[in-house]
């Protein structure tokens, strides 16, 4: 079984309008209710791949129902703590001409809060072969609740893999995860780096440094997947958004079924063209992955010691 945490789950609240004008009342012409990018599609593609997922994590107001929804719906096992306040929102207006985002991210977490989850995952150890930790680095109480559950996870000696979002993932990397989804942004240490073979070679070095299997990296419109010996590139369309919860399950996958790094990588890229977010809730299907990944064409960046592309 491989089991999502979803720590800041998010939804998006998409309202059409002819004029927004302030101060006034105005009509929605058109009202759309979306799951945001996180580790509700990390499980979304775990199952569609047709592993075992199991999610665990934080929910309340109508958000939180329209997540047990979803995963009902496309029978994704959740064992899932309500919380009184409203999940972080995003509201998105549009009027045709502009687009105005108000975000709604007051979410708290107490000791109470820790504690239960901990009791969560506790009852999920003994099915559970890999994690797959998904989360906020916006805030504070995010980022301590992150801390709070690697430390629970390492304690119990569990493999994990982390897709964290709004921040940089630097201070993780001594935590030793299996492997790391993120966007070359959320590295500190690669700010003022120009040249993307420097920072290939940085990155590499945290394999090693850190015990780290693999790093799958978005940047610009490639995804690089590095390992100690190699590391391999996949071209995107410029008009592709990559989310990296879809494609961090794909990677959970590839690990439980003990797939060749290539392989994996394969499977990453394949579900990396195929998810589209913007057609939610119909985001992707098997046979569509399934050509995708047949089509994906692998470019050797690295390997041995020796670049091969030029990068």
């Amino acid at each position: 079984m491989i089991t999502t945490i979803i720590t800041s789950p998010e939804i998006e609240k998409h309202m059409d309008l002819d004029a927004f004008n302030k101060g006034e009342v105005n009509k929605i012409n058109r009202y759309k209710l979306n799951l945001a990018s996180g580790g509700v599609y990390s499980a979304y593609i775990v199952k569609l791949l047709q592993g075992e997922p199991f999610m665990l994590g934080f929910a309340g107001g109508l958000g939180g129902r329209y997540i047990k929804n979803y995963l009902d719906k496309n029978r994704i096992k959740s064992s899932l703590l309500y919380k009184e306040n409203e999940i972080k929102s995003k509201f998105i207006i549009n009027d045709g001409k502009t687009e105005t985002i108000l975000i709604d991210n007051n979410t708290e977490y107490d000791e109470n809060d820790c504690k239960n989850l901990k009791h969560k995952i506790a009852m999920s150890l003994e099915k559970t072969s890999l994690y797959l930790l998904s989360g906020s680095l916006k805030t504070e109480p995010e980022r301590d609740i992150i801390s709070t559950t690697i430390d629970f996870l390492k304690e119990k000696n569990k493999t994990y893999i982390l897709s964290l979002a709004d921040g940089f993932v630097d201070e993780f990397l001594k935590e030793k995860p299996l492997a790391i989804v993120a966007d070359i942004s959320q590295f500190k240490e690669l700010e003022g780096v120009d040249k993307v073979h420097d920072k290939l070679d940085i990155l590499r070095s945290y394999l090693k440094k850190f015990a780290i299997r693999e790093l799958v990296i978005s940047s610009d419109n490639q995804l690089y997947a590095i390992s100690k010996n190699k590391i391999v590139r996949v071209d995107v369309a410029k008009t592709k958004l990559v989310d990296k919860s879809a494609i961090a399950g794909a990677l959970a996958i590839g690990i439980k079924r003990k797939y060749e790094f290539e392989k994996t990588m394969k499977l990453v890229a394949g579900v990396a063209m195929a998810f589209e977010l913007a057609d939610f809730p119909n985001l992707t299907s098997r046979k569509r992955v399934d050509e995708e990944k047949s089509a994906v064409r692998l470019l050797e960046v690295y390997s041995n010691g020796v670049y091969k592309q030029d990068v």
